[in-house]
């Protein structure tokens, strides 16, 4: 439908505290030390800061490397997480870390900041980085397509991780929570 080959994920909207901007650095720096074939495909809608993302994939070579699909309907979301060589998330502030839970149910690969909530929603099925270093992002990028051993270990620890979240379970614990609350009045 996309008319993707191999191709490294993100699912954010195009927004400042994203860090898209340094996402296209590290990506640039992967496709320049290692020479990758994978291209980088960015999902989400235009936000805050959304024409300097564009300004800089106009001007720079690395442009025809670079797909932005826009806002994409859910339904397509399974297929795109699925058929990603990785999903990567270099955000600098999340409320909870959805795409996060959605890309590990898809059995992909996840290398993302180890910013906000995301230690809290991955633990140890995804692969970490400083999302304030172009280096650490590059380097966990690579990691997360070339350790084959590693990538395996991520998908199983992935799918058991997806497991503790469901609505039913935030449901209860919320409810605990007011119990608690109420309790201690």
């Amino acid at each position: 439908r996309y008319d993707l080959d191999r191709y490294i994920l993100n699912v954010n909207a195009l927004q400042t505290h994203k860090n898209h901007e340094r996402l296209l650095t590290a990506y640039a720096r992967l496709r320049e030390e290692h020479d990758v074939p994978q291209q980088l495909v960015l999902v989400g809608r235009d936000g805050l800061g959304a024409d300097q993302i564009h300004g800089l994939l106009a001007r720079d070579d690395l442009g025809k490397h670079v797909r932005h699909l826009g806002y994409v309907p859910r339904k397509d979301l399974r297929g795109l997480y699925s058929g990603a060589d990785l999903v990567v998330n270099p955000s600098l502030c999340e409320g909870f870390g959805l795409p996060l839970l959605e890309a590990m149910a898809c059995d992909a690969v996840v290398a993302a900041s180890d910013a906000a909530s995301f230690p809290e929603v991955g633990g140890d099925a995804l692969l970490y980085f400083d999302p304030l270093s172009v280096n650490s992002i590059s380097s966990a990028m690579w990691q997360g397509i070339a350790d084959l051993q590693l990538r395996s270990s991520l998908v199983k620890k992935g799918r058991a991780r997806v497991q503790r979240f469901s609505w039913e379970a935030a449901a209860r614990s919320t409810v605990d929570a007011y119990r608690a609350w109420c309790g201690a009045l």
